[in-house]
């Protein structure tokens, strides 16, 4: 757990708290608590537990509020950051939110990339068949990247490369003309 979280008790509104580097938040009463590697629930827990020393049967509610997923929805060069409301937000949702699949984008080879262990692992989705819409569930976390692989532009690649030939041809061509017709 990293980032800004909120912290919320029954008497006040919800504060943000943000959590260190280090993996710490600093709170009011019982000073500075380490959360990182704890899911919600756990650090529900643990607060709750902290601050019963001072308090009697405390509530606390925690939300982290800076969870996202960076979508490439498959057109070449654009990208979306999709911030995550929901913690059960699936990858076909994500996908929705970013506005679907590109044009060119190829819906048989989406890459769902998701640090496990402090190291990237690359799942490879293909949403084009019966059998890999068993992954449209697959749940996305934090800081994971969607990458749909665009299908190559080839026309548009020939164009730029014969555009400067054609364009230098037919200028020789009509001064060619021109001159002729001088005569």
């Amino acid at each position: 757990m990293s980032g800004v979280t909120e912290f919320t008790d029954r008497q006040k509104e919800g504060r943000e708290f943000l959590v260190m580097k280090s993996g710490n938040v600093e709170l009011p009463v019982i000073g500075e608590v380490h959360i990182e590697g704890l899911t919600i629930k756990q650090c529900e827990d643990t607060l709750e537990h902290l601050f019963s020393a001072q308090y009697r049967d405390p509530f606390v509610q925690v939300k982290v509020t800076n969870q996202r997923v960076i979508v490439f929805p498959g057109g070449g060069s654009d990208a979306k950051v999709i911030p995550l409301v929901n913690s059960n937000t699936t990858i076909m949702e994500a996908l929705a939110q970013a506005g679907g699949i590109a044009d060119r984008g190829r819906a048989a080879n989406i890459k769902l990339i998701r640090k496990e262990n402090g190291q990237r692992k690359v799942y490879i989705i293909d949403l084009s068949t019966i059998e890999g819409l068993k992954f449209v569930d697959m749940v996305v976390q934090a800081n994971d990247y969607i990458y749909v692989e665009p299908n190559p532009d080839v026309v548009r690649g020939i164009v730029a490369e014969i555009a400067p030939v054609l364009s230098t041809l037919s200028s020789v061509f009509i001064i060619i003309t021109v001159i002729r017709n001088l005569k």
